[in-house]
């Protein structure tokens, strides 16, 4: 039985993998990518094939979730193997599981992490990593089928309570060229206040942070409440959101200078989470 390897890309083209993944990836059997879970700003497929000098074979949702990776299993046994993320490999809960499975076949599995966008809204707001809290999926709303993403009106609500800020993941669905934009989020969001109505969110109160392509050369990063979000062009995808809990000083500082946003904003934003605060205490 061969090895295998998860390896991450990171966030911009080739720029965050690293020399040991391209070491191995050089000396692999076989090389595997699956670009469904997310979008690699600037990557192109054809620029890693020439560094590393063979083919890579594209995997697809069905292949790793339905067929339970059975591509990987098979090559595995003719050589090493890797598996090529965009981001940081375990960001997605299918590949632990197909960590755990590979272990289960004696196979030898080693990591190579790279940046997640958690690093990179860190990077790009300035929020302090120990405040980000549980971070949730937003997906389209199915109104044909009364599906509504409940779960995330209800994390951005607990996180609030805490006074910790909410990472919205936005639902990526390459199969159908539909990517969730900052602007959709809001919408989504919007609805689901209407639905639940516990005043969560507000049009004209709740600060929100916009991110496209965090960390890249053209990477885009807007605060300011909802309804300023909602007519603010952030570009390509992929994008994500961020609803701020109680905020530093620093923290403040930094949105004020990378996100151009009025601190007379954040200040007003601050007293209304310190509310919460105190109704839980």
């Amino acid at each position: 039985m061969g090895r295998l390897a998860f390896i991450g890309l990171g966030l911009y083209d080739l720029r965050d993998i690293s020399i040991g993944a391209l070491d191995y990836l050089k000396r692999a059997s076989f090389v595997f990518m699956e670009d469904y879970t997310s979008v690699l700003p600037g990557f192109n497929i054809l620029k890693l094939q020439e560094k590393i000098g063979k083919n890579i074979i594209l995997l697809s949702r069905k292949d790793l979730e339905d067929d339970f990776g059975r591509k990987l299993w098979d090559s595995s046994k003719r050589g090493d193997i890797a598996l090529i993320c965009i981001g940081d490999p375990f960001i997605a809960t299918t590949h632990i599981t197909l960590r755990l499975e590979a272990i289960k076949r004696n196979l030898e599995v080693i990591v190579y992490p790279s940046p997640s966008i958690i690093n990179g809204v860190t990077a790009s707001t300035g929020l302090h990593i120990y405040k980000l809290s549980r971070p949730v999926t937003l997906t389209f709303i199915e109104e044909k089928y009364g599906y509504y993403p409940l779960t995330a009106y209800y994390v951005l609500q607990e996180n609030l309570q805490r006074g910790l800020h909410t990472l919205f993941l936005l639902d990526i669905r390459k199969d159908k060229n539909r990517f969730m934009t900052v602007n959709e989020a809001i919408g989504v969001l919007l609805k689901l206040e209407e639905k639940v109505n516990e005043g969560v969110i507000d049009v004209d109160k709740t600060i929100g942070i916009g991110v496209a392509r965090s960390t890249a050369p053209d990477e885009k990063v807007f605060a300011g409440y909802l309804e300023e979000l909602l007519d603010y062009d952030f570009g390509l995808p992929p994008h994500v959101l961020i609803i701020p809990g109680l905020l530093h000083e620093t923290e403040k500082e930094a949105l004020n200078i990378l996100c151009r946003i009025d601190k007379k904003k954040l200040d007003c934003w601050n007293k209304r989470v310190q509310e919460l605060l105190s109704k839980m205490r």
